[in-house]
């Protein structure tokens, strides 16, 4: 995209009282503009040590920087004359809040959707409010009065619509049906230098056939511009994965079918130049109970699983023990999302919810589909606020920890919501089928509103049949990797979003 400078006019301003939340909507400050912006990344303090060849010469041997600070700002409108000021009542709150700042051109600037590119601030805190002289006396003292609040975010990113390209491996030749990312951000000191978003893992269907190869671990080193292919040769070359992610040194690969599994790899491995040797893992499953599902943080790992058992680990190399076996509920469960360590949602078959908390397990009461309708896939975005997809085209959300849901549906109208994941709290990610066809949706207020992330019909989503799996990047809001079936109903299906 053409890189335009900006031109402060074509700029307004959104807030989101409370922070941006599925059942918040945006707030339209047209009369306000956000003055200068400034950030802090930590000033630069250098470590000197006396010079081996020279007196009273010193060499910096070393560095190390301050703590990053807040970004801060000011926003300033208008007083007005006959009504309450809004930024002071949400000043005199002292409770979170949400900003944005839209920018755009030949855009709508009340359409909250409509926009060139978005800057946006989380956790503001309004700290000190300010107004221009409130009186004259004399003529020359008449103007406008505008009101000031110095404030500052937890944090500040922007967004910018995203293009989509298919990637065509060669050796994707099966469907591919989980992702995750295994990364995070590193400067080079302690090995690859790494913005956090160049690991990505993809697990396929085997190829089947008594003259079948096993299902391939699909990956790439290089943030999605090359993908790697290669057989998980532990795997019967009938089996297929059910879901792959990453447990402290290793990738992992579960699947419930033929021995209940669990195949691990040093995730170092994944190099692109080694053979890859897995090592197959059974201890602790129970049978007729495989591992359907899995999410990991650090070295814990939780695996929702057949009749509704429930895994955990923190040594994928040792087997996993049982958390639940299937009393919470006995449906197959789909999906599972951590939390923490010590919370966790799983969803299944005929609508089923279960929490997990400090590993005691519980469905809840009040489901928010019944008997007939599967859900596919469950976001945790707070202990109280989950968001779940489902096999009839629609999400579902609570706020209150499963006490009610409400259904948000997407548009066009999917038939069904097959994976849902957040880049940080404004901005959400959903893959769903429309039309036959996987299709990519953003929402960049906590997931109160969904666009289709192809923003025009000259950058459409590649044609598909389905995107099984996405991956998002959580320290770059710009990217997101859809893996799915091609429009053959054969090839693996790999799509890269980025600005």
């Amino acid at each position: 995209m053409k890189r335009t400078p900006l031109v402060n006019s074509f700029t307004r301003v959104w807030v989101i009282d409370g922070g941006a939340r599925v059942d918040r909507d945006p707030e339209f400050l047209y009369y306000m503009k956000l003055d200068t912006v400034e950030k802090n990344f930590g000033s630069v303090n250098p470590i000197y040590e006396p010079s081996k060849i020279q007196y009273n010469e010193f060499d910096e041997t070393a560095s190390y920087r301050d703590e990053e600070e807040r970004p801060t700002s000011s926003l300033i409108g208008r007083y007005p004359q006959s009504v309450r000021s809004r930024i002071l009542q949400l000043a005199q709150k002292k409770c979170q809040v949400d900003a944005q700042l839209h920018i755009g051109a030949c855009t709508s600037p009340g359409v909250f959707n409509d926009f060139m590119k978005v800057l946006i601030f989380e956790d503001v805190a309004f700290e000190t409010y300010s107004t221009d002289s409130l009186g004259s006396i004399e003529p020359g003292e008449r103007n406008p009065v505008n009101e000031t609040v110095e404030v500052s975010a937890k944090k500040m990113y922007e967004y910018v619509p995203i293009e989509f390209a298919a990637r065509s491996p060669a050796d994707v030749t099966n469907e591919l049906v989980a992702a995750a990312l295994c990364d995070i951000p590193a400067c080079g000191d302690c090995g690859t230098i790494s913005d956090g978003c160049q690991k990505i893992l993809s697990v396929s269907k085997a190829a089947g056939g008594s003259a079948g190869t096993p299902a391939d671990i699909v990956f790439s080193i290089d943030g999605g511009a090359n993908f790697f292919a290669e057989d998980i040769d532990t795997l019967g070359v009938a089996v297929d994965p059910t879901d792959v992610g990453c447990v402290g040194d290793y990738a992992v690969v579960i699947s419930s079918e033929d021995g209940d599994q669990m195949h691990i790899v040093d995730k170092d491995d994944l190099d692109g130049v080694i053979d890859p040797e897995f090592t197959q893992v059974t201890t602790g499953f129970v049978a007729n109970a495989g591992p359907t599902c899995m999410d990991s943080i650090a070295n814990t790992a939780y695996f929702g699983a057949l009749n509704g058992y429930i895994y955990k680990t923190s040594d994928p190399a040792s087997g996993v023990t049982v958390v639940d076996a299937g009393e919470a509920t006995t449906s197959t469960l789909n999906d599972i999302d951590m939390f923490t360590d010590d919370f966790q949602v799983a969803v299944g078959n005929d609508g089923v919810v279960v929490t997990i908390e400090n590993d005691i397990a519980g469905a809840i009461a009040n489901q928010p589909v019944g008997i007939g309708t599967n859900l596919n896939v469950v976001l945790v975005i707070s202990e109280t606020e989950w968001l779940v997809g489902a096999d009839d085209g629609n999400m579902y959300y609570t706020v209150n920890k499963g006490v009610a849901w409400t259904a948000k549906a997407l548009v066009p109208v999917a038939t069904s919501v097959t994976d849902i994941k957040a880049s940080t709290k404004s901005v959400i990610y959903v893959a769903a089928t429309v039309s036959g066809k996987g299709e990519i949706f953003v929402s960049i207020d906590g997931g109160n509103s969904f666009i289709r992330a192809p923003r025009s019909s000259s950058n459409a989503m590649p044609v598909n049949d389905q995107i099984n799996a996405i991956v998002p990047y959580p320290f770059d809001v710009d990217f997101v990797a859809g893996f799915g079936l091609a429009d053959d109903a054969t090839d693996g299906f790999i799509v890269i979003g980025s600005d």
